[in-house]
């Protein structure tokens, strides 16, 4: 007999919808909490960068780069919508994180059970590794999201494939869209693929999980080979077009393995990455439930049946396979994409590379948790309040460094407002240049400002032989030259520009902002003075003083 639909009467409407409301405004609450508060990174600065060069330009752009566009043509659609404020740019990414705790729902409810979605959302809402980058304007968040989706379809296709009247055709193109987009934001989703296909091959050997001989149609087989020959085709149309273009650098280090399983270990339950040894205990403690649930309970053999959950003739033990995998693999495959190799580019170990895959392991999380409850009640709930507290015991933690500060802004504002038909500004930074174009191309009349020369002009350390042939040009062609040495020790660490500046002209203003300054250059040897008429104040005043107003 089909159950009735839950009513507000019988509390089923408030399990069904009222609880994972909550918990997604929960989730957007956090990552919106303090969002504009702190400045614009390297990386987030180059975004902007990038996409200020329009939709063709940042195609192009990336595609030298080491990532694909799907990221930087939603930041682009979404900086022309809202603005290019911290708080606006960073909540596509907020977003991004709070459909990911939806996703984790579905996927945990799907899976196991509606308790094992909420309780997997909850873990996703609240964990500070992904409040973490959903306040950061980077793809991972994206990567999570759309990775999530297609783990969820993916269990879906199955069941669909092994259903008595199979219609499996909706979700295998969702599938694989998501798998696409999920492609398309970053590379490392592959390990993705291998995951789902594995779990395909081993099925196909064993066939557990699904009636006899499901697997083994070729009509499946045949439409799971179309989606994944869809996906390929569509990564190698973006590979046509990068390929020549993407550089082949490495920034990598040999890093302990054992350190980064640890590592792994501490970002997936406390969200830290620095001074790990601190935080043994409290990565141990998920990793003990999560084996307390799982071992002595039969996860395999046991069939996944609940109220609202999966189709009785599958059995739990492939959703658990896939996510284990999931949990597992990919942090293999990043370790991997981080030895030290001379083809395409080499990173550093980072914690933001194991983000997408984190969600799996949050639903098997909660899966454990909920079977312990399900075989002794008390120490069910002693586990899951335990385990939330140690999140949010946590969390507090990322919000303390979350504040704007000065770091450019009156450097760019010094510029506008002393500036002089003929000036140059020389920007002496390195790669660091786009933080201080983010701020500079931002401010009110930017295209009228002195043009900008990067010192050098492409990449490497600047060489005192080669300092004239630079120079030269340059002051013959500005009447005064500004000097903005933005973490210059990174290719002018002797200070070449500076001493070949002051053989050639008065230095008649000096602004120092920490490790960074601001010099102006003037052969004439005046002083400046503020004379952009047009400029605009960032905070403009009207304070009654004495008998006055400050302006």
């Amino acid at each position: 007999m089909t159950p009735s639909p839950p009513t507000r009467a019988d509390g089923g409407w408030l399990r069904r919808y009222g609880l994972p409301a909550a918990i997604l405004l929960v989730g957007l609450a956090l990552r919106l909490y303090r969002l504009g508060d702190a400045n614009l990174w390297w990386d987030e600065a180059l975004a902007v960068w990038g996409v200020r060069k329009g939709l063709r330009g940042v195609t192009l752009w990336t595609a030298s780069d080491v990532h694909p566009p799907l990221y930087f043509w939603s930041l682009w659609a979404w900086t022309r919508l809202v603005g290019e404020s911290a708080f606006a740019m960073r909540a596509l990414s907020a977003g991004a994180g709070v459909l990911t705790v939806a996703a984790t729902y579905r996927l945990g409810a799907y899976a196991a059970g509606r308790r094992v979605g909420a309780l997997a959302a909850l873990l996703t809402a609240t964990a500070r590794f992904h409040v973490w980058w959903s306040q950061e304007m980077r793809m991972y968040v994206l990567a999570g999201l759309l990775g999530t989706l297609s783990l969820s379809l993916f269990l879906r296709w199955l069941d669909a494939e092994g259903a008595a009247k199979p219609r499996p055709w909706r979700p295998l193109l969702l599938y694989t869209l998501a798998t696409m987009g999920a492609l398309y934001t970053i590379f490392l989703m592959g390990a993705l693929l291998l995951v789902q296909n594995l779990v395909v091959a081993m099925a196909l050997v064993r066939r557990h999980g699904w009636r006899p001989r499901a697997l083994w149609r070729a009509p499946m087989m045949g439409r799971w080979i179309v989606s994944q020959g869809a996906i390929a085709l569509s990564v190698a149309a973006w590979l046509a077009l990068s390929w020549g273009r993407m550089r082949t650098w490495s920034v990598a280090e040999p890093f302990d393995p054992f350190l980064y399983v640890r590592l792994y270990a501490t970002l997936l339950t406390t969200g830290i990455s620095v001074d790990i040894d601190q935080y043994t205990a409290a990565a141990l403690y998920p990793f003990l439930l999560l084996a307390i649930g799982a071992a002595p309970l039969g996860w395999r053999s046991e069939t996944a049946t609940h109220r609202g959950g999966v189709s009785p003739h599958r059995r739990i033990g492939i959703p658990v396979l896939t996510l284990g995998l999931t949990a597992v693999l990919p942090a293999g495959a990043v370790y991997l994409a981080t030895i030290p190799r001379g083809l395409f580019y080499t990173p550093h170990v980072e914690a933001r590379y194991l983000l997408p895959f984190a969600p799996a392991f949050w639903v098997l999380l909660a899966w454990g948790v909920i079977r312990i409850g399900e075989r002794w009640r008390l120490a069910g709930r002693v586990a899951g309040v335990t385990l939330v507290a140690l999140w949010l015991i946590v969390l507090p933690g990322h919000y303390a460094g979350r504040a704007a500060r000065d770091d450019l802004r009156t450097m760019v504002r010094a510029i506008a407002a002393q500036a002089e038909p003929g000036d140059a500004v020389l920007l002496s930074s390195g790669g660091r240049y786009p933080l201080f174009l983010h701020y500079y191309d931002g401010l009110p009349g930017a295209e009228a400002l002195p043009p900008v020369v990067r010192i050098p002009p492409g990449e490497g350390m600047l060489e005192e032989d080669g300092v004239d042939a630079v120079m030269a040009p340059l002051a013959t062609q500005h009447e005064r030259l500004w000097l903005a040495e933005v973490e210059a020790h990174l290719t002018d660490p002797e200070g070449h520009v500076r001493r070949w500046l002051e053989a050639h002209a008065p230095e008649v203003l000096t602004l120092p902002f920490g490790h960074n300054a601001l010099r102006l250059y003037d052969p004439a040897g005046q002083a400046p003075r503020f004379c952009a008429a047009a400029y605009t104040p960032q905070y403009p005043l009207d304070v009654p003083i004495a008998d006055g107003h400050l302006r």
